[in-house]
């Protein structure tokens, strides 16, 4: 090889992979070297620099870790949602226990039921409800007379 690598040639070099004709060129020749020399030391000072951009671009895009409060704060949050869309199912599915009345229960609630109505008849049958008396203005002889209706 009489003349100097091409560019082709230098960066089959760069890349790793020179022929053998490459190879015994540089063996014999300072200049060629020189020129690989200097695009190694470009390269590698590319890297540096691509390596160092990234680095710092991605410690701009990471964001910082959240603090542990907040994370408490969420689960706080969905645990109390949840207990609270939970709790009218909860509460719902309760088994009901029927009620079975006694006999003697029975009876006393017929008794009490007769003197409700009997109440109810009483109230209806007076001219002034009870409960409107002190509105209606009447005298204590309207009271004693409701009263006494009542009795009868």
């Amino acid at each position: 090889m009489n003349s100097h690598l091409s560019s082709e040639q230098l960066e089959r070099v760069l890349a790793g992979r020179p022929s053998y004709e490459v190879t015994q060129h540089l063996g014999k020749c300072a200049r060629c070297v020189q020129d690989v020399a200097a695009m190694r030391a470009v390269l590698g000072d590319f890297r540096a620099a691509t390596a160092s951009s990234a680095e710092h671009h991605r410690h701009l895009a990471v964001p910082v870790a959240p603090a542990r409060v907040p994370r408490v704060a969420w689960v706080l949050a969905s645990v109390v949602l949840f207990a609270g869309i939970a709790t009218p199912f909860a509460v719902r599915r309760q088994p009901v226990q029927p009620v079975v009345p006694d006999v003697s229960t029975q009876a006393s609630t017929a008794i009490s039921d007769e003197a409700l109505l009997n109440n109810v008849q009483n109230d209806l049958s007076a001219s002034v409800p009870e409960s409107l008396l002190p509105l209606a203005g009447t005298s204590t002889n309207a009271v004693n007379s409701t009263d006494e209706k009542r009795k009868n």
